[in-house]
């Protein structure tokens, strides 16, 4: 993925246990350590109500592993704001 630069997803279904919490910013930081720049986010809803769930949390683990959250458009990168 760090070769070809494609960005990492977060799929944040499971971001409310604290365990996972650990997991993902263990990730997070070995993807940064060998060269990882880029976080997508997905929720990974079946119901509108789940849509943007733990979005949050999530992007409290990628911006202190220092990487860019982003969506796409087409295949145009924009910055997650």
């Amino acid at each position: 993925m760090v070769k070809q630069d494609i960005s990492l997803e977060v799929n944040t279904q499971r971001l409310g246990l604290r365990q996972s919490q650990g997991q993902w910013s263990y990730l997070l930081g070995k993807y940064k350590e060998l060269g990882g720049r880029r976080v997508t986010l997905g929720s990974d809803s079946h119901l509108s109500q789940q849509l943007g769930r733990n979005f949050s949390e999530a992007l409290k683990l990628i911006r202190k592993a220092e990487l860019t959250p982003v969506s796409y458009h087409g295949r145009k990168i924009i910055p997650f704001e």
